[in-house]
């Protein structure tokens, strides 16, 4: 459907007006979050194997479990990439939770299955395998919700904007969508006049 300007002479095309510039464009603010993400993530389980370690050892002399705790990492990373645990729907809804732990699930069984196949599987504590687990998923799950917290009560349209164009017709806006109802700016729908779409 095209659009045109009313063509009453005594009615004026009206400037949008003036937004104040952001400090940071929504885009600049959405790459800080993943990294921040990806920080928080790092540092979940970083926290639950250092606990189960110190839990199991009584110290952070880990010997062969600090290898398994530096192999699963990068590859909880690579996982947690391609499950999509890095974009707007894994960081700014709860779905995102669901694929971090996942994404760890996975990759500990990967560490699993090498150390089995390298016959070093006796080596790795499983108290602290499974404690690590259990503690690192509890904290990932809170330093997610946490995120999801902030992005939809704190960030909202700072992380991502959604804008809904009409044209003097009642409908109901979605949450979270900011309304521009281009009538107010003098145009009109005009299937024989494409060249307002520019204007829009």
């Amino acid at each position: 459907m095209g659009w045109r300007v009313t063509a009453n002479a005594s009615v004026e095309l009206r400037s949008i007006p003036s937004v104040r510039p952001r400090l940071l464009t929504t885009q600049t603010v959405r790459v800080l979050v993943y990294i921040a993400q990806m920080i928080l993530d790092i540092a979940a389980i970083v926290g639950g194997f250092t606990i189960a370690a110190l839990i199991r050892h009584r110290s952070l002399q880990w010997g062969a479990d600090m290898m398994a705790l530096v192999t699963l990492l990068p590859v909880f990373m690579v996982i947690s990439f391609y499950a999509g645990a890095y974009n707007y729907d894994g960081v700014g809804k709860r779905e995102g939770v669901n694929r971090a732990l996942t994404s760890l699930a996975l990759a500990i069984a990967f560490n699993i299955l090498a150390a089995f196949a390298l016959k070093n599987d006796g080596e790795i504590s499983r108290i602290f395998l499974f404690a690590g687990a259990a503690l690192a998923a509890m904290l990932l799950i809170v330093v997610r919700l946490t995120m999801v917290y902030l992005i939809n009560n704190h960030l909202k349209s700072g992380f991502i904007r959604r804008v809904l164009v009409i044209d003097d017709a009642p409908i109901a806006v979605p949450p979270g969508f900011e309304v521009i109802d281009v009538a107010d700016y003098g145009v009109t729908p005009c299937p024989n006049d494409p060249h307002a779409l520019h204007m829009i």
